[in-house]
């Protein structure tokens, strides 16, 4: 009887400790790490890396900046979604083309009386700077197109899109890797995450990233990495966030999301191509 009534407990703790790992795996409090690298991530405050803002848009509630960051001239785009956005709304998909360049998105979200940062319209391809009728612009001082009302809209105070939506439709499931498009859809919630473009037992050199973050109260800060240097790092509050990197080399790269203030937590979806 002894040996009955042991094993219904060790049977009970069992699937207690199998409900509350179910229940609780939403949040972990450990980094992930997809590749084999011993190597060092800095993520330090006081981190200085050499980026410049270019241009600040709003549109309809959602805000785009363009960024220019290191010696090569590369350009990230960060988008904040709209909280209010509808189904129809063309600028809360507008980044979803990769194929377009950020001369093209810059020209989309504007009139053609504004002129082109000269590190934007150097990413024009085939002629679209002149067919375009634009000017290069050689100003420093970073473009400013401000919606009025844009900081008084109204915000949810931790704004969860939710596991099930987070992946339909900003990870676009399903998810599918190869060799030369490498994606994670990490719709749980997360504290730390690190995500690289190491696939299949083997460094895949490759250049472009994009990447979806949710951050669901406090602050998420999210650095690229190319061969364990950071080239881009950004604070991203409450809300929804898109954040592209145009570039021309492949190299190692690899995105990590930490809370520096140990407040909120994230869902996110990297994608290295």
């Amino acid at each position: 009887m002894k040996n009955l009534l042991y094993t219904l407990m060790c049977i009970g703790v069992l699937l207690f400790v199998s409900c509350d790992k179910d229940e609780a795996n939403e949040v972990l409090e450990d980094s992930v790490v997809n590749d084999n690298s011993s190597e060092e991530i800095v993520s330090s405050d006081q981190l200085k890396v050499e980026q410049k803002l270019l241009a600040k848009i709003q549109k309809n509630g959602h805000e785009f900046k363009f960024i220019q960051i290191g010696k090569e001239g590369d350009i990230v785009i960060g988008h904040q979604v709209s909280e209010n956005y509808t189904k129809n709304d063309q600028f809360a998909t507008l980044l979803d083309d990769e194929k377009q360049t950020p001369f093209d998105l810059f020209i989309s979200l504007t009139n053609k009386t504004i002129e082109v940062p000269a590190a934007i319209a150097a990413t024009s391809k085939n002629g679209a700077l002149e067919l375009s009728g634009r000017k290069s612009s050689t100003k420093t001082a970073p473009i400013e197109l401000l919606e009025t009302g844009f900081s008084t809209m109204s915000k949810a105070a931790c704004y969860d899109v939710g596991a099930n939506k987070f992946r339909q439709v900003y990870c676009d499931a399903p998810v599918i890797s190869t060799p030369t498009s490498i994606e994670f859809c990490d719709n749980g919630t997360w504290n730390t995450l690190h995500r690289s473009s190491f696939f299949d037992g083997k460094w895949r050199l490759l250049d472009d990233i994009t990447t979806w973050t949710n951050v669901i109260c406090g602050i998420t800060r999210m650095q690229f990495l190319t061969d364990n240097n950071v080239v881009f790092q950004v604070d991203m509050g409450n809300g929804i966030w898109k954040y592209r990197w145009y570039t021309s080399n492949n190299k190692k790269r690899r995105v990590k999301r930490f809370r520096p203030y140990n407040t909120g937590k994230f869902r996110a979806f990297t994608k290295f191509f």
